[in-house]
């Protein structure tokens, strides 16, 4: 499978209802002819904007069947302080895992 199959799969929302309700409660979601697994689901719940609202996003690995290379895509939203629940805006974007080093400072 592809990377356009894998979009067209998250882009349906029905399978998209389903596939945000199994990430959210197992970690991974059968798509048929891959596996959809949570990497990073990111709510903002203390900081809001004058809205009422703070940001939000989710990361997904897609591993196809064939054994190609996984796909990653996230998908971005905000969190409603007063529902307490997370609005996804628009469609998942294809994203790509990046490593960085940081450097902190502690005491000797």
């Amino acid at each position: 499978m592809n990377t356009s199959t894998a979009r067209f799969l998250l882009a349906d929302k029905a399978t998209w209802g389903k596939l945000d309700r199994q990430l959210v409660e197992f970690g991974t979601f059968d798509l048929g002819t891959c596996t959809a697994t949570i990497l990073e689901r990111y709510v903002e719940t203390i900081r809001a904007d004058q809205s009422g609202y703070s940001p939000a996003h989710l990361v997904i690995r897609i591993d196809h069947r064939d054994g190609s290379d996984p796909d990653y895509f996230r998908k971005d939203g905000k969190y409603s302080h007063y529902f307490r629940s997370v609005y996804w805006e628009g469609e998942f974007y294809r994203v790509e895992p990046v490593e960085k080093t940081a450097t902190t400072y502690e005491r000797p």
